[in-house]
């Protein structure tokens, strides 16, 4: 009686179905945990990148301040010619 699948091949397709299920089991059960720890790492990410924003803006007021006073140092002195 050869049904062309044997015993042993049934056997491993019920073994793996059951360690699949028992994978997306543990994954299912440990997904919200590894969400919300994203979630507090995401946060202080978002905090961070705002600091440095800030930090930028305040630069390049800075930067475009020194800017404008040499245009306008160098508006005021008249430029010296070698002759």
């Amino acid at each position: 009686m050869d049904l062309g699948i044997s015993v042993n091949m049934i056997m491993a397709l019920a073994i793996f179905f059951v360690l699949a299920l028992g994978t997306l089991t543990i994954l299912w059960l440990v997904m919200p945990f590894s969400v919300f720890a994203i979630k507090d790492a995401l946060k202080e990410l978002r905090e961070e990148a705002r600091k440095t924003n800030m930090l930028l803006e305040a630069l390049l007021e800075e930067t475009s301040a020194i800017k404008k006073m040499k245009k306008t140092e160098g508006e005021e002195k008249p430029p010296e010619h070698n002759t």
